[in-house]
């Protein structure tokens, strides 16, 4: 107890000294400031007056109850503090208080007892007007969310028009990105990677807008000059996208979606990790897709055959972690999930 007096003796030479010394550090706090004993206010820092519109001096001797929007209010919160305080030394929450003009406002209060017990109740509570804040926060996270419905409304205007081109890939960029996102979801990678991937899954195949209509919807089997220019997409949805801000890193995503780990993937061959592991998923939800999908040149293949095609090529072509992540995410998910894009939500 005598270590904790030392630095008081340096500047105190009396009681009044002490007084003086802790009325200035709390006058300095910008927050509201009382000291409580039984509930009734012993002590009260000047920013009182800002937070609830009293004068400090006109809280001395006042019960604590004064701040309070009701006597059911009071007696039920009152108690709770107590309790908790009966357990740790500091205890923090948000309530709403009373102004002494009426006013209701939202507040953050900090509260720590006075002692090792509470047993004389004696509290030192700070409290914060976050009425402001709370609004400007509920404020801004409406417009963000409309902000982000915008947003992805826009994506998806590519996959309509891509639609108009080529009917039967229709629908192809949102299923990639739901599968992707599923698996993503089952890798258990953080919430702003899933948002990501999903994003560029609407976005992987808008390349495709540049590649002849002809080509696209051919009936027959393409030809290597045709699957040249298919394999130029993922360059051209780079074109179109790096220079739009976007509030995700996705162009590297798509343009890496057709590279494979042993190199024999396009448009740069990349090998390992040098793919990133969102084209790493995003290139396993595509290839299920693609095969179980219906196309003019070949009928829509099983699960099954989809499932059969990254195994066999799990290591090689694919990221065995992700393989192996999205065989058992396949397995806990219906068929229709796949073939028709349909998501739990």
């Amino acid at each position: 107890m005598k270590d904790k007096k030392n630095w008081l003796k340096l500047i105190a030479k009396n009681m009044d000294d002490c007084y003086d010394i802790f009325e200035a550090i709390f006058n300095a706090i910008p927050y509201a400031l009382v000291v409580l004993q039984n509930r009734q206010i012993v002590f009260a820092n000047k920013n009182v007056k800002n937070i609830f519109g009293w004068k400090n001096t006109e809280l001395i001797g006042k019960d604590v109850n004064i701040f309070y929007t009701s006597e059911e209010t009071y007696k039920k919160v009152g108690e709770e503090h107590y309790s908790y305080l009966e357990k740790k030394s500091t205890y923090q929450h948000e309530i709403t208080f009373k102004r002494k003009d009426g006013k209701n406002i939202l507040c953050n209060a900090y509260l720590a007892r006075i002692g090792q017990k509470i047993t004389d109740k004696k509290i030192i509570a700070m409290v914060e007007d976050i009425t402001e804040k709370k609004i400007m926060s509920e404020t801004l996270k409406e417009e963000y969310i409309k902000n982000q419905r915008a947003t992805e409304d826009l994506i998806r205007l590519p996959e309509s028009l891509l639609a108009i081109k080529d009917p039967y890939t229709a629908g192809h960029q949102k299923r990639v990105a739901e599968i992707a996102k599923g698996i993503a979801k089952y890798i258990n990678l953080s919430q702003d990677t899933i948002n990501t991937i999903y994003m560029a899954g609407l976005l992987h195949d808008i390349g495709k807008i540049a590649v002849p209509m002809e080509i696209l919807s051919k009936p027959s089997k393409i030809g290597i000059n045709e699957m040249n220019l298919i394999k130029d997409h993922p360059i051209t949805a780079f074109n179109i996208l790096k220079d739009i801000y976007l509030p995700w890193d996705i162009t590297n995503i798509i343009i890496q979606h057709h590279e494979r780990l042993d190199g024999s993937g396009y448009p740069n061959r990349l090998r390992n990790h040098n793919i990133c592991i969102e084209a790493r998923i995003l290139a396993i939800a595509d290839v299920i897709e693609a095969m179980t999908s219906f196309r003019p040149y070949r009928p829509a293949l099983s699960l099954q055959e989809a499932i059969e095609e990254i195994t066999k090529n799990s290591g090689k072509l694919y990221d065995q972690n992700v393989v192996k992540a999205s065989i058992e995410f396949i397995s806990r998910m219906n068929h229709s999930f796949f073939v028709k894009g349909s998501i739990a939500k």
